[in-house]
C-alpha cells in the first residue's frame, strides 16, 4: 500500500467520525445584530446551517437559558408557505406538545416577515457551520501532512535518482575508458595489418613480375618447341611415307626390336609380350634376309619357332606349323 492510499484511508476515517459526531452533537449561534426572519434564515444558510428547530423540551429549555428575558430571537418555525399553518424549516408541521407558545421564542407571520414587524436580534442558527469549519481544518491538516509526506517522498525519489545518475555516470566513464583502450588496441592492430598488407602487396608485385618474366620465357620456349614439333612432325611424316613404301614393296609387315640382354626363349617371349609384341615369325625370304642383315655372324637370337607344345613338332608362336622350304 502506498503513502497516498494510507492518507486516503485516514481521511475517510476522519470524515466518518465527524459525520457521526455531527449527528450526536449540535452547536447554536445567537447573532448580535437585527434582521428579518428571511434575512436571518438566509444568513444561517450562507454558513451551512439553518434556523433552529425545537422539537424537544430539553432543547427548548437549553435555548431559553441562553436568551435573556427581554430578548426576541427568530427560530425555524413559520407560516410563510401557508398563512396560519405553522411549519418548521425542514417542512415538518408543528405538533401539539412540541412547545408552548408562552415560552416559544419569536416566530414570524407573513405580515411580520414583510417588514412591518420589528426586526429581532439574531437567530438561533444550528451551527453546522462550525462542524464544517472543523472538518475543513482537519482536511487542511491532512493535506499538509500529505504534502509533507509527498515532499519527503519526492525528495527521497530525487536522491535515489541522483544516486542512480551518479552510478550511471560512473559506469559510463568506466565503459568509455574501456572502449578507448579497446579502440587504441584496435588502432595498433589496424596499423600492423596495414603494414602486413603493404608487405604482401610488394611481394605480390614482385611475384607478378617474376610470373610475367617466366611467362615470357615459357612463351619463347613454347614457340621454339612448336617449331621443333613442326620439324619432328615433318620428319615423322617423311618416315611414315618411307615405311609405307617399304610395306608396299613387301620388305616387312611390322617393326622389329633386337635386345642386347641374354635371356632364355621363354623369358624372351614373355619380355616381348610385356612390350605388346612377340618373338618374330619368319615366313618369307624377304623378311629373313632383312633380319639377317641386322645380325652379325657370331650373334644368336631367339625367333618365334618352338616345339614346346609337342616335342619334335616345330610351330610358330601363332600356332601355325613350320612349312618345308
Amino acid at each position: 500500500m502506498t503513502e497516498k492510499d494510507q492518507l486516503q484511508g485516514r481521511f475517510n476515517d476522519l470524515s466518518n467520525e465527524l459525520k457521526a459526531y455531527k449527528k450526536r452533537f449540535q452547536w447554536f449561534f445567537v447573532s448580535d445584530f437585527s434582521k428579518s426572519w428571511s434575512e436571518s434564515r438566509q444568513y444561517c444558510k450562507d454558513r451551512g446551517a439553518d434556523l433552529v428547530i425545537i422539537n424537544t423540551e430539553e432543547k427548548q429549555r437549553f435555548i431559553t437559558s441562553i436568551i435573556s428575558g427581554n430578548e426576541k430571537v427568530w427560530i425555524g418555525l413559520s407560516d410563510t408557505y401557508q398563512e396560519g399553518n405553522m411549519e418548521w424549516v425542514d417542512g415538518s408541521p408543528l405538533k401539539q406538545g412540541d412547545t408552548e407558545c408562552r415560552t416559544l421564542p419569536q416566530t414570524p407571520s407573513q405580515s411580520q416577515d414583510a417588514g412591518k414587524a420589528k426586526k429581532c436580534r439574531g437567530c438561533g442558527c444550528l451551527v453546522s457551520m462550525a462542524i464544517a469549519m472543523c472538518f475543513t481544518l482537519l482536511i487542511c491538516a491532512v493535506l499538509v501532512v500529505f504534502i509533507i509526506l509527498q515532499h519527503t517522498s519526492i525528495t527521497a525519489e530525487r536522491e535515489s535518482q541522483s544516486k542512480n545518475y551518479k552510478e550511471a555516470v560512473q559506469v559510463f566513464n568506466q565503459t568509455n575508458s574501456m572502449l578507448q583502450g579497446t579502440n587504441s588496441h584496435l588502432m595498433t592492430e589496424n596499423n600492423q595489418l596495414q603494414e602486413r598488407f603493404s608487405n604482401l602487396s610488394d611481394e605480390l608485385y614482385k611475384a607478378v613480375q617474376v610470373f610475367n618474366q617466366t611467362n615470357s620465357i615459357l612463351q619463347g620456349t613454347n614457340s621454339h618447341l612448336m617449331t621443333e614439333n613442326t620439324q619432328l612432325q615433318e620428319k615423322f611424316n617423311d618416315l611414315s611415307d618411307e615405311l609405307k613404301k617399304a610395306y608396299q614393296k613387301g620388305w616387312f609387315s611390322g617393326q622389329f626390336f633386337l635386345s642386347n640382354v641374354s635371356k632364355s626363349w621363354s623369358e624372351s617371349r614373355q619380355y616381348c609380350k610385356d612390350q605388346g609384341g612377340d618373338l618374330v615369325i619368319i615366313k618369307t625370304e624377304i623378311k629373313q634376309n632383312y633380319l639377317t642383315s641386322y645380325i652379325s655372324d657370331n650373334e644368336r637370337v631367339w625367333i618365334g619357332l618352338t616345339d614346346t607344345r609337342q616335342e619334335g613338332k616345330m610351330e610358330w608362336v601363332d600356332n601355325s606349323p613350320l612349312k618345308q622350304g
